[in-house]
């Protein structure tokens, strides 16, 4: 089998750098740090992590900040060779965000996060993103009031979530 062949078989993510060089990107999967960008003038061409054991229902690829300088970037999965763009903003149409550690914001025509989650092939988390994660954990009810969402920059405003079960784990809708 040729290594082309392989290659389109592992799952990939593509983050390619535009306007605001700033610091490294780490590439985290399930919390843990797998990769990094080059920071500053080094980062000027797409950055591609592949991941050769990748479980898509249970994975979760996080990108987070490595200082204060943000990155304007966009980013592409790849999995078993097809290509999907991701979107952000405040109604998830736009092709770039800025990844910066601080001056963070969720608006129609830019988003800036400290930080993005990925799971099954979708951002759950980022600035504009109310996504959250809870494992192992079980509910007698569809809905519950809980305080969220908890991620670095967030407040603990209670919330009326619906809770949906996936796999080991539960994901809110908040």
């Amino acid at each position: 089998m040729s290594e082309s062949l392989f290659l389109d078989r592992r799952y990939c993510i593509e983050v390619t750098p535009h306007s605001n060089k700033g610091d490294e990107i780490s590439i985290l999967k399930n919390n843990q740090v797998v990769d990094t960008t080059p920071r500053l003038n080094d980062f000027n061409e797409a950055h591609r992590t592949c991941f050769d054991s990748f479980d898509l229902s249970h994975d979760i690829i996080e990108l987070r900040n490595g200082g204060k300088n943000g990155v304007r970037i966009s980013l592409q999965l790849i999995n078993n060779g097809i290509s999907t763009q991701l979107f952000f903003g405040k109604n998830a149409d736009l092709t770039s965000v800025v990844i910066d550690g601080n001056n963070n914001k969720c608006r129609e025509d830019n988003e800036v996060t400290t930080g993005i989650r990925i799971h099954d092939g979708e951002i759950i988390e980022s600035k504009c993103k109310g996504w959250f994660i809870y494992y192992h954990m079980t509910f007698d009810r569809t809905y519950l009031s809980i305080p969220g969402p908890y991620w670095r920059d967030r407040d603990f405003t209670p919330r009326f979530c619906k809770i949906f079960k996936i796999s080991n784990f539960f994901r809110s809708s908040c």
